[in-house]
């Protein structure tokens, strides 16, 4: 499968990106050497939360993130993973 983000500056493109990112890989941070409470940065400035789920036929992966720097990685099944 293709897809194609679409937007203008700062609409949140590269946000969907590192989003899928994060739970094809089962990790909340898609980062290298960010600590898992630092997890805020996947939330947008002023929200309380942010969420993700990858589905396939194997299952789903779900990520939630909230602003203070908490995040929950909850799978069902076996969800799509990187490559």
């Amino acid at each position: 499968p293709l897809a194609l983000l679409a937007g203008n500056n700062g609409a949140g493109k590269s946000s969907v990106a590192l989003a899928i990112a994060a739970a094809a890989s089962k990790q909340a941070v898609p980062y290298s050497g960010l600590p898992k409470n630092a997890c805020g940065v996947m939330v947008r400035a002023g929200a309380k939360k942010g969420a993700v789920t990858l589905a396939g036929e194997g299952g789903s992966t779900t990520i939630e993130w909230k602003s203070k720097g908490a995040a929950d990685v909850l799978s069902n099944g076996e969800g799509p993973e990187a490559s």
